[in-house]
């Protein structure tokens, strides 16, 4: 080929290009123009405007008013007061006070029709309702009879999962916990964005809560499956701030427990599978509330933890925290962590706890224990009386239903600087350390201190300072008497020192019965007299007091 016919060809290839591009600009250019002079008066095509509305949403729509306007090169239809009919187009199904439909210009002139770019609907009002079996039946706000047949029923929930993308603000959400039995809560001020594939949802938004409830809230949900029915799974993700904790799900918390007060801020993102709660984890700050537990309750000024759940086993649990601040009217907790799981009994329906932690203040948690619902009234009686101070770590408590009733309740572990008083009757103990285990019936401890103290309030001068406490104790327990013994338990203090072997039993109506045999050490015996328990029959201590002025005993 020449160089000149080559020439020839470029020449009219560019000249087609430029024929081409110049009239399709024109032709864009008067189509545009068509469109701007009509838009103002589309309100005379209200019902081809209706039906191609309603071919887009997919169900019949008829509105109030309508108009147009241009924002750049992009057309946007406004439509207020509408109505969303059922499929017959007998009745409404939901009501907006307004919707903006803005229309794609590029493929509107392709495709020679309106071709929607985006949908943005205001005023939206409808209820949420999360069914015994985990599904979501979605209806009109106003609706009061759903009927029985669901899925014929829940037209508004088929026509809202088929939008490809839809942008809702200022709606109204009544959201209904059948599954909980959680009072509705109305959400106002919702604004979500939605997107549904096949087989998908995915929305997010914020909304402000009921002022009992708290301030703004934001989500974001990603489901797969459908949600009308329990064959769903998926995620969600939670923020609150400004929450009140208190007034959330008060019919669902275990063991009595309520807490009153305060504000808190949360993050919780969660896992569902087949419309199940299977694995969550989030953390939370909450100041400036009580803790209440029966007529108990425990002043907390700042409490920030994270925590996790994890579902196994159909309804066995595993809950984790990790307490990071702790602060209470009775000071500040090292950072914690407690591991929690729970195993449901098939039979009755009960549970069995297994309790792990590593720092627990007894100064806190004892004013509460005596309200724990799971616990025997007996022991509860005990634990109403019972004063009691220090630490416990490392610990493992385990409830368990299933066995006797004497061994419900059983536990492990380290205790240190612990004080407390029983009665008026009984001994009390202070700045005792050391090892515990057993259930409620019998036990062991083991001490290891370098320093503790045994006194009776009603006579002062009986009262043991102990330098040195080394050994180990057993006790049983019945309804009719109480049994200590040891084999051997060494403590020093600055009167002696001594090694007791054997047994205190106390029965109820009579007379303890000590049979102990104490080898004394380096013992000041004017020092040792007051350490005689007193008897009327023996009248031992007034005699020694009288007849042993000093010495020394080894």
């Amino acid at each position: 080929m020449s160089s000149h016919t080559f020439s020839r060809i470029l020449k009219i290839t560019y000249q087609f290009t430029v024929y081409v591009v110049g009239v399709s600009v024109l032709l864009t250019a008067i189509t545009v123009t068509t469109i701007r002079l009509l838009l103002p008066d589309i309100g005379m095509y209200r019902s081809e405007v209706e039906a191609w509305v309603s071919r887009y949403m997919g169900f019949p729509v008829v509105f109030h008013t309508i108009h147009a306007d241009w924002q750049g090169w992009q057309p946007h239809l406004y439509l207020t007061n509408i109505d969303l009919l059922n499929k017959a187009g007998t009745q409404p199904i939901t009501h907006f006070d307004s919707a903006q439909i803005n229309i794609d210009p590029v493929a509107t002139l392709i495709h020679r029709q309106f071709i929607p770019k985006h949908l943005i609907i205001s005023g939206f009002k409808l209820s949420v309702i999360r069914q015994e079996d985990g599904s979501i039946y979605i209806e009109g706000i106003k609706v009061k009879n759903p009927g029985n047949d669901k899925a014929k029923n829940n037209e508004l929930a088929e026509w809202l999962f088929k939008q490809n993308i839809i942008d809702i603000r200022k709606a109204e959400i009544e959201w209904k916990d059948i599954k909980h039995s959680q009072e509705a809560i109305l959400l106002t001020d919702v604004n979500l964005l939605l997107r549904t594939d096949p087989g998908r949802l995915q929305f997010e938004g914020s909304t402000q809560l009921p002022a009992r409830y708290g301030e703004r809230m934001d989500f974001a949900f990603d489901a797969y499956g459908d949600l009308l029915t329990s064959n769903w799974s998926g995620e969600l993700y939670l923020h609150g701030n400004n929450i009140n904790p208190d007034n959330w799900y008060r019919n669902y918390r275990p063991l009595d427990f309520n807490i009153a007060g305060g504000t808190a801020n949360i993050k919780v993102w969660s896992t569902w599978d087949k419309a199940r709660l299977t694995k969550f984890n989030g953390e939370l700050e909450y100041s400036d509330f009580s803790a209440l537990v029966g007529d108990s309750s425990l002043q907390v000024e700042k409490l920030a933890y994270g925590f996790a759940g994890q579902r196994h086993d159909n309804d066995n649990w595993q809950f984790k925290v990790d307490l990071n601040k702790f602060l209470t009217e009775n000071g500040i907790w090292p950072q914690t962590e407690i591991v929690i799981a729970t195993e449901t009994n098939t039979r009755d329906k009960s549970y069995y706890y297994t309790v792990g932690f590593n720092y627990l203040k007894l100064d806190d948690l004892s004013p509460l224990l005596s309200n724990v619902s799971f616990l025997p009234e007996k022991v509860k009686d005990i634990l109403k009386n019972l004063s009691i101070e220090g630490n416990l770590s490392n610990g493992k408590l385990i409830y368990d239903p299933r066995a006797g009733v004497d061994n419900h309740f059983r536990y492990d572990v380290d205790f240190e600087n612990v004080s407390t008083t029983v009665s008026k009757e009984l001994p009390g103990i202070a700045s005792l350390s050391g090892h515990t285990y057993g259930t409620l019936s019998k036990g062991a401890l083991s001490f290891k201190n370098d320093r503790a103290k045994l006194y009776l309030p009603k006579e002062k001068d009986t009262d043991l300072v102990i330098a040195h406490l080394d050994g180990d104790l057993r006790w049983m327990k019945n309804d009719k008497k109480l049994h200590i013994e040891t084999e051997q338990l060494r403590f020093d203090n600055e009167d002696f020192n001594a090694v007791l072997s054997g047994g205190v039993t106390a029965e109820k109506g009579a007379s303890p019965f000590i049979d102990i045999i104490a080898e004394i050490d380096n013992a000041n015996l004017d020092s040792l007299v007051k350490y005689i328990p007193y008897s009327p029959r023996f009248k031992l201590k007034p005699w020694m007091e009288r007849a042993v002025l000093g010495g020394k005993l080894n």
